[in-house]
């Protein structure tokens, strides 16, 4: 049986961050390996403990019934223009994207062959354009926890640019209208300050340091569990198994090539600098300039 995903309410007054006529909606959405599971969590926990147990889902696309359930967050990673115009609140996160890389490739290889269908269509795309080199530079990754084999074609370079494309896509969109943007380092560095400003976003003040105990405890708790299915994760907050794959930051190296590195410097560089995670392998005169758009050809006359 499917574990609730809601108890009843201990409070049916909206939270003070909810607009009028609004039950509380937090959309919690985040680029994908940046600590956004973390970050709804807190939120979780912030919540109930002024006394609210809020409905939580994890959706892709929008569903009107998620407007019903009172005190909700949304937990989310794709754009979904029709549920951010319901939010009370949104909250997003970011990382340096060498490092996003990076944690998707280490998450992959902890996880295979359990979630090799997720990768199945950038695993196509690069048998398809046969990218002999790529895979000989991926399969030196060597294997997986407990030996086993992970799907390398989903470490190649040209499948972590594309996966990284549309984690940025996803991402930028939700940063344009976001209340906050989490900065994945700094929530590292003090987890606790990090909490104090995300109550103080919803004016739901909280001892962070018992917040930041109760997120450490179920991530913990999901690393010891045998059960990685997302959809069962409820216990542990959407946490897997090997959710968290390394913790830090600056490392990369350790997982990707540099000429991987190079790459992700070359296409987003500009964004880079602008958030202070600066250039490691190219000068910023190397950075790809955006395309400019393409004017339409004036027909010429017979």
């Amino acid at each position: 049986m499917r574990p609730q995903r809601r108890n009843p309410a201990k409070k049916e007054t909206p939270p003070p961050f909810a607009q009028k006529g609004s039950p509380g909606i937090i959309i919690a959405s985040g680029m994908r390996r940046s600590g956004s599971t973390w970050m709804f969590n807190a939120l979780r926990f912030i919540l109930e403990e002024h006394g609210y147990n809020p409905y939580f889902r994890f959706r892709a696309i929008f569903d009107p019934a998620d407007l019903k359930q009172g005190v909700a967050i949304i937990k989310t990673h794709k754009m979904v223009k029709e549920l951010a115009k319901h939010a009370d609140v949104i909250i997003t996160s970011h990382r340096d994207l060498r490092d996003v890389a990076a944690s998707s490739v280490r998450f992959v290889r902890m996880n295979a062959p359990k979630i090799q269908g997720t990768f199945k269509k950038l695993q196509d795309d690069v048998l398809k354009q046969k990218e002999k080199a790529d895979l000989e530079e991926a399969n030196a990754g060597g294997k997986g926890v407990s030996g086993r084999a992970f799907p390398n074609e989903a470490a190649t370079p040209l499948a972590i640019m594309r996966a990284l494309r549309l984690n940025f896509r996803d991402y930028k969109h939700w940063a344009a209208i976001a209340d906050y943007d989490m900065r994945y380092e700094d929530m590292v560095r003090d987890p606790v300050a990090e909490v104090e400003r995300l109550s103080r976003l919803l004016k739901m003040p909280v001892d962070a340091q018992e917040i930041v105990r109760k997120v450490n405890a179920i991530s913990e708790e999901a690393h010891k569990s045998e059960d990685k299915r997302h959809q069962e994760a409820k216990p542990v907050g959407y946490f897997r198994k090997y959710h968290v794959t390394d913790g830090g930051f600056g490392t990369y190296l350790k997982t990707i090539s540099e000429n991987v590195a190079t790459r992700i410097e070359r296409v987003f560089g500009r964004w880079q600098m602008r958030q202070g995670y600066g250039l490691n392998h190219i000068k910023p005169s190397e950075v790809r300039k955006p395309k400019q758009p393409q004017r339409p050809r004036r027909k010429q006359d017979d």
